[in-house]
């Protein structure tokens, strides 16, 4: 590696940081404010229409943001199919919108404008921003490096200060929180838009782009489907099963692992380009080195911070929100618990996205959503919130196990096809 190489690796992993500063760390922010000042109640109604949003997203993901970065290691390849990504994305939120209404209608006639119901509506309201932001936040990496998105950042953070702002000596509303971080993503996709190249001339027809996209897509809708049933519907289930009370003491403890999950997410902006470009230079000896590396500076990072937060969670809940859940420490051992098998999982299934097999992930995951599910069906009702983290603790590492025998094999395979 020269030294300019070097010196833009820094800068990268600088400007990852600072914009996860700005996108998660305000999140996080947002999330531990409207928790400290909302009711119990109304934050978990806002928590669920979060855990809707995060479900929602994830299906989206890999029906577009996946592909989007595995099959664009470089702005050519973006430029070339521009125009359809961007009709990718007009089809795929359209969707999501109609399917979200739909389920909103059905709640309504069935069970009345309930809490419930107002969590549907909010997560609603959320989406179009929340997947457009996250499309142009994508393309603009592609397209002029991590670099290019720390602006939006600032402006997404610098909205939902002022929502928080507005919370703290106006009025302290759910509705105030609803609207700011809707707000904020749309101002976000807007700039995104703004500072993105304008889509070309379409190079080959939509209905032959989605053809060639067609298998990995799949393959990764179906594995988000299952990784939802062990990562985001417990939120759901829990409030289904519970109500909104416990919703809240989920989320509020969530919240104390949320610096991991921005951990995770900044590497993941920087790894899957990188890792996408080491397969295509440097084939599979490549593709391990780097995945090493991330193993390297996530392990220890993640473990001392999860045993930190594990030794004081009672006076942190505490410090964050006064009494209102002061007595729920041992939630936030059992996140210490999903946090640390979410990091040790991170490399193995990234990995396998990289290189375009996501279907490797299918059974494993399959399997974790449906003992996860199980568990939550069968404990939420007696345990409430601590049911729903068990059952997610043992969804995540059924998951690893999973992907800690699937890689492996996949590299063995893709170089025993080259050798012959």
């Amino acid at each position: 590696m020269t030294r300019a190489d070097a010196s833009k690796r820094h800068a990268g992993r600088a400007a990852s940081f600072v914009e996860q500063g700005c996108l998660s760390g305000f999140n996080f922010l947002n999330l531990v404010f409207w928790a400290r000042y909302l009711t119990p109640e109304d934050y978990g109604s806002l928590a669920l229409a979060y855990g809707v949003l995060w479900f929602v997203q994830s299906m989206h993901r890999s029906t577009v943001s996946l592909p989007l970065v595995v099959y664009n290691p470089n702005r050519a390849a973006l430029y070339s199919e521009a125009q359809n990504w961007h009709s990718l994305q007009l089809a795929a939120g359209g969707a999501v919108l109609a399917v979200m209404i739909v389920a909103l209608l059905l709640t309504w006639a069935i069970a009345g404008i309930n809490w419930f119901a107002q969590s549907l509506a909010m997560a609603v309201a959320f989406v179009l921003p929340v997947l457009y932001y996250d499309f142009f936040r994508r393309w603009l990496i592609i397209e002029r490096g991590i670099g290019a998105v720390v602006p939006v950042a600032v402006v997404y953070a610098a909205v939902l200060a002022a929502g928080m702002a507005v919370g703290l000596l106006v009025a302290a509303e759910l509705w105030v929180a609803a609207l700011s971080f809707s707000l904020a993503n749309a101002v976000a996709a807007g700039f995104g838009f703004l500072r993105a190249s304008a889509p070309g001339l379409r190079a080959r027809p939509f209905g032959e782009f989605v053809a060639g996209l067609r298998a990995f897509g799949f393959w990764a809708l179906l594995g988000n489907l299952a990784y939802n049933g062990y990562n985001h519907a417990h939120q759901i289930l829990l409030g289904a099963l519970a109500g909104p009370a416990a919703v809240a003491a989920f989320q509020a403890t969530r919240n104390l692992v949320q610096p991991i999950f921005t951990l995770l997410t900044t590497v993941d902006n920087l790894d899957k380009p990188r890792l996408s470009g080491a397969l295509h230079d440097g084939g599979e000896p490549g593709l391990v080195r780097q995945l090493k590396a991330t193993s390297r500076f996530l392990a220890p990072v993640a473990l001392v911070y999860l045993a930190l937060m594990s030794g004081f969670a009672t006076d942190i809940l505490t410090l964050l929100y006064g009494d209102k859940y002061a007595d729920a420490g041992g939630l936030a051992y059992w996140w210490a618990v999903v946090a640390a098998l979410m990091v040790a999982t991170y490399p193995f299934e990234t990995g396998l996205f990289v290189m375009k097999l996501p279907e490797r992930l299918i059974l494993g995951r399959c399997l974790a959503a449906a003992v996860s599910i199980g568990l939550a069906l069968l404990l939420v009702p007696r345990l409430g919130a601590h049911g729903a983290m068990i059952a997610a603790a043992a969804g995540w590492a059924i998951a690893l196990g999973a992907s800690v025998l699937r890689l492996p094999r996949a590299l063995r395979r893709r170089v025993g096809q080259g050798a012959a």
